[in-house]
């Protein structure tokens, strides 16, 4: 039994930086939570993009003296707010979490799988110390 640089105890079936186990665990958070963050993430970013009509309309309706002007401004702000509290809750929800269980920032990536962890550490994580 060797250790990782973690310092924990490790083995042939546990992965060398957590010390999770290789087979059917993935050192990331799982795959529920992980869908609900990036749900909310991604509606940060979708109700963002509403926000930014409402503002288009607020000056275009101020720039035709309409009355509902004010209101358009109103709508942009409160959609707004909303928004970036949403991609603000979402990524310091992530952020918690320790470095191995977090999970990518991007809402929009695609979760990594046990065969596509196991790939890229077969090709890009070397076993050897002072490599």
């Amino acid at each position: 039994m060797s250790q990782n640089k973690n310092g924990r105890a490790t083995d042939a079936s546990t992965h060398k930086d957590t010390g999770h186990m290789r087979d059917g665990e993935t050192a990331r958070r799982p795959a529920p939570y992980a869908k609900a963050l990036k749900a909310m993430g991604f509606t940060g970013y979708l109700i963002l993009i509403v926000a930014v009509v409402l503002v288009v309309l607020a000056i275009g309706s101020a720039a035709g003296d309409h009355s509902s002007a004010p209101w358009w401004g109103l709508s942009a702000a409160i959609v707004a707010i909303v928004a970036i509290a949403l991609l603000g809750t979402s990524r310091y929800i992530s952020a918690r979490q320790p470095g191995d269980t977090r999970i990518q920032q991007d809402p929009l990536q695609p979760e990594v799988t046990v065969e596509e962890e196991q790939h890229y550490e077969e090709l890009y994580r070397d076993d050897e110390p002072g490599r």
